[in-house]
């Protein structure tokens, strides 16, 4: 079967997107299908095109998976005219690709960003085949919640142009049973919604990986360190690091954040941490997603922050599944979707939303109690290898490739 994906980030760029599709094509290719994936060139999330690679179009064969990579519209900041010039810049490079790619048997785009999903419609249409949408956070709705796009015209257009992709889907996948009740009534068209969640790399993040050289590299050595790795945006408040390192500095000090990542928030978090003289905070900017596990090990406590808004307590973060497979404990501040997942895993604790002195309380606590500690990581990796194995739901998300193709 000829598979095409869509995705706007794909690897060797870092995040949930790149990750998740890097993988299901990945796997798809060695269980014998054509696989081909349309994806910019790789620039995220510093809006800079990484080592070894050109902004321009390239065609080549990774890990089995045919990659055509597309130019894009630079830009590293957070405005809604540059985001959006960014997203049409994909689109338009998109259309000029297509005459270099086969035709697929099923098309399969990942949103967001919202303009994929409009590429795998007119894609379908152009082509005649099978489309599904794969759906990982509800736009627009989880970037008004945040106040990135405040224009209420541009959100109504937006939540139309939504509803016209479910309605030309021939399929939609879907993270999180969250999200999938947030598109309800589904468009009658539509066979039911299938939930595929991210799951755990159990081969890649192991409770046994040594993470002493991240320790000593990092200048960590002995002390009890608070992980966050990902994305430093508008969802995630970020600043909560801020104000917990800073509850923590006195008395506390060898408590200390490692902080993996980047995003519109990494240079005003740095100058915060330097102004406040804050020594027991590290940001290690942007990190391979191979090197991820050892990050993991190092770490006593894994946390998950989040903006307190109804859109983001439907969601699964993927890095939920890193921190458990890799017998971590986890803090998340959000009650939700992942929270109760957690609860049901017994794999952490849940903090007060927003609250900075909580979060203080929580890792202290864990900090005096390491028989804790390790029931909470020993129950999260038990957890994901019976309910979340990532082999498993790419299995599924196969077998739902194959139904719509022979619909």
């Amino acid at each position: 079967m000829k598979i095409l994906f869509i995705t706007q980030y794909y690897p060797p760029e870092i995040g949930a997107a790149s990750n998740r599709i890097g993988y299901f094509a990945q796997f798809m290719a060695k269980a014998g299908h054509d696989v081909s994936v349309l994806t910019s060139s790789p620039n995220y999330p510093e809006g800079k095109i990484y080592p070894g690679y050109k902004n321009r179009y390239t065609k080549q064969i990774e890990n089995g998976v045919t990659v055509h990579r597309t130019r894009i519209l630079l830009t590293s900041k957070s405005t809604t005219i540059s985001r959006l010039a960014h997203y049409l810049s994909f689109i338009a490079s998109s259309l000029i690709a297509k005459f270099k790619i086969a035709k697929p048997d099923v098309i399969i785009a990942t949103s967001p960003p919202l303009f994929v999903g409009l590429i795998g419609v007119i894609f379908k249409k152009l082509w005649h085949t099978k489309l599904i949408t794969d759906i990982r956070d509800i736009w627009p709705e989880s970037v008004e919640s945040v106040g990135a796009v405040k224009n209420s015209r541009l959100l109504k257009q937006a939540k139309k142009l939504v509803q016209w992709i479910y309605k030309n889907s021939n399929h939609i996948t879907v993270t999180s049973p969250g999200i999938q009740k947030q598109i309800h009534p589904p468009p009658p068209t539509l066979h039911p919604i299938t939930i595929i969640p991210n799951g755990a790399e159990l081969d890649l993040f192991k409770p046994e990986t040594n993470g002493s050289q991240i320790r000593k590299k990092w200048n960590v050595e002995g002390k009890f360190v608070v992980l966050y790795t990902g994305n430093l945006g508008l969802a995630q408040a970020p600043e909560i690091f801020i104000k917990t390192a800073e509850l923590l500095k006195g008395d506390h000090l060898d408590t200390t954040f490692l902080i993996v990542g980047s995003g519109v928030y990494l240079e005003k978090l740095q100058a915060e941490a330097q102004k406040k003289g804050l020594t027991n905070l590290i940001f290690t900017g942007v990190q391979p997603r191979m090197r991820m596990p050892e990050f993991v090990a190092a770490a006593d406590v894994c946390i998950i922050p989040y903006k307190a808004t109804d859109t983001f307590r439907n969601t699964f973060p993927s890095k939920m599944f890193d921190y458990m497979a890799g017998g971590k404990p986890i803090l998340i501040n959000l009650e939700g979707e992942a929270s109760e997942l957690i609860k049901k895993a017994k794999c952490g604790l849940l903090v007060k939303e927003e609250n900075a002195q909580d979060m203080a309380n929580m890792i202290l606590k864990l900090k005096s109690d390491r028989n804790l500690t390790k029931s909470l990581g020993k129950a999260g990796r038990e957890f994901v290898e019976q309910h979340y194995q990532r082999k498993k739901i790419a299995t599924l998300l196969q077998e739902v490739v194959a139904q719509v193709a022979n619909r």
